[in-house]
């Protein structure tokens, strides 16, 4: 088993409202993990990750901090680098879809108001962090993105 932090704590722009992020790598099944508290990935989906150069492989990548190791190996950093992020424009396109459903949802009235608007805000954060790590030499994956993007024109990256 390998446990990794990620995300605001490991970027150090953690504050009171932000949770704290952890990875549980295993083999099979482990009930000591709870997964409302961590992201639980088998060894061989994480290499499929990094062999397809995933989003989220390049934020554990480029953002986590290993807390414990079973056999004192940290096994993100032996993987290298993962390969070239290509999905930029797939994945802001399906991010797209997902904002414009929770908007849909808001204009008709939802009766979950708190979850559509969450939804909106983690689409978007997630369109600026695939734009950011597609674009740029300073992937940003914090809350933060959208605002860093929101001036910019880039018509080359335009899915439709």
């Amino acid at each position: 088993m390998h446990i990794y932090a990620f995300g605001s704590i490991c970027r150090g722009d953690i504050s009171v409202d932000s949770d704290v992020d952890l990875l549980a790598l295993v083999e099979g099944r482990d009930s000591r993990l709870d997964p409302e508290k961590f992201s639980i990935y088998s060894y061989a989906r994480m290499l499929e990750l990094w062999e397809a150069g995933n989003a989220f492989a390049w934020h554990l990548s480029l953002e986590s901090r290993l807390i414990y190791a079973a056999d004192g190996t940290d096994f993100l950093r032996s993987l290298g680098s993962p390969s070239r992020y290509s999905g930029a424009v797939a994945d802001c396109l399906k991010f797209r879809d997902v904002f414009e459903s929770s908007f849909q949802s808001v204009q008709k009235g939802t009766p979950s108001l708190v979850f559509e608007l969450s939804t909106i805000f983690l689409a978007l954060r997630n369109i600026a962090t695939c734009y950011s790590l597609s674009r740029t030499d300073s992937p940003t994956f914090g809350r933060d993105s959208a605002s860093a993007y929101s001036g910019e024109r880039d018509r080359s990256f335009r899915g439709s």
